[in-house]
């Protein structure tokens, strides 16, 4: 069995903890992270950046199984951009691919959740 440390539990972190469980070699994951437990701090007392998925980002989710659903039911669709111009009037200007939107808090849950659901279930 391989130790592996991660510092940082962002969404690349967490995704990386994925990717090695998916892997045939044995892996100890210890994954530490600076800021509070997103659980169990109140989402009114948490700062968050918002996200954008695109299809680049999608491909990543979709090497695991049930990960890019568990990640999509936290979003927004966005499929285009409204454009406030100065003359009160808005522009609508549609995307070619649609992007999922969320915030970090958000995406970091949805990855935990499934995560722990993955190294339970081996």
């Amino acid at each position: 069995m391989k130790k592996v440390v991660i510092v940082g539990a962002g969404p690349c972190g967490i995704l990386l903890a994925h990717y090695l469980l998916r892997r045939s070699v044995e892996y100890k994951i210890d994954i530490y992270e600076r800021l509070n437990d997103p659980k169990q701090v109140a989402f009114s007392n948490s700062r968050t950046i918002p996200y954008g998925i695109n299809e680049r980002g999608l491909r990543a989710l979709k090497k695991i199984d049930g990960l890019e659903a568990a990640v999509k039911a936290k979003c927004v669709e966005n499929k285009g951009l409204i454009i406030h111009q100065k003359n009160g009037k808005k522009q609508n200007l549609p995307k070619r691919t649609t992007t999922f939107n969320t915030d970090r808090i958000s995406l970091v849950m949805a990855l935990l959740s499934k995560l722990t659901e993955n190294s339970d279930s081996r």
